[in-house]
This record gives C-alpha cells, structure tokens and sequence, in this order.
C-alpha cells in the first residue's frame, strides 16, 4: 500500500511470509495459507484502491491453494464483484495455475511483471507487483500493483488488499 515492502521477492519468502501486518505484507507465508485453506470451504476477495479514492472489488466464492509440492497450486471459482474478473475470464482459469516466483518461474512472468503471484496467462493482476503510484513510463508495461479489468496495465494502484475466509 505504500511501497515500503518489497514483494519481488523468492520462493522462501512467499512460502514463510514477510512483513509487517501493520503495513504491508503477505499473510505468514503459502505453507500457512493452504493449511489455513484445507480445513474447510474459503472464499477470497481483492479490494483495490486508485489514488483518486476510487475503490473497487472482486470476490470469489471459492479459493483452494495446494501445498508446497504442487506449487502451491490455486483454484477460485464463483466470481462476483465491481472491479471485473481477472482469474477466470482470460481464457485460463486460475484453476490449474502455480504460483511464481523470481527464483522458480518456469513461464518468465514473475521476473517480467517483478512480482510473486498466481499468474494466468502471464499477466492480468500483479497485486505483489513494483508500488509505482500511479500511472507510469509505458517501458514498466504491467510491473505495478495492476488490475487490468478495472484500470489497465499501466495503472499502478495505490491499495490492493487481498482477503480469505471460511465459509463455515
């Protein structure tokens, strides 16, 4: 939310989690995120924010992220929302989709987009992309905190906060 974190980070770092939950950063890691998801039903929704206070939202009635040895392998389903649909419209659901990082991205896409994240199709959302604040140089193509339905790639937003729950 402020660029005080840096999210283009590697494997270890996304898999034990980094940051401060004051500020920015990503939850207490994947290993703990598919624990936290295995024991039940979980829905995942994304709050975004542009830095003319305009907010938008997209929420996903299901979210199932795998273990280490899948890749950490992620499946949402059900969208609903204001913002628009970014993992399941673009032509691959995110259903058979593992996370990326600089150090283990097998498609390029974490080192080109400079982030860690699910990507589909390489590129539709970067929440852990560069905090960029705002619009920015076209040679940054989709490197910011992006939400391509909503703003564009060339938007960098000023907030992006993702959210899980249980549904139980």
């Amino acid at each position: 939310m402020n660029g005080s974190v840096d999210f283009f980070r590697n494997w270890d770092d996304y898999k034990n989690g980094f940051g401060d939950v004051n500020g920015n950063y990503w939850l207490a890691g994947n290993d703990n995120l598919h624990i936290l998801l295995s024991n039940g039903e979980s829905e995942m929704r994304m709050d975004m924010e542009d830095f003319n206070g305009n907010r938008r939202y997209i929420q996903y009635s299901s979210f199932v992220v795998g273990d280490e040895a899948s890749d950490y392998q992620a499946t949402v389903l059900g969208p609903s929302g204001n913002a628009g649909n970014c993992l399941t419209d673009t032509g691959q659901a995110l259903s058979s989709t593992r996370f990326s990082t600089k150090d283990r991205d097998p498609t390029n896409c974490a080192n080109s987009y400079k982030g860690g994240w699910w990507y589909v199709s390489c590129h539709c959302t970067n929440p852990n992309g560069l905090y960029l604040s705002g619009e920015f140089d076209e040679s940054l193509y989709a490197q910011g905190m992006v939400y391509a339905p909503w703003m564009g790639a060339y938007y960098s937003l000023k907030t992006f906060t993702m959210m899980i729950r249980r549904k139980d």
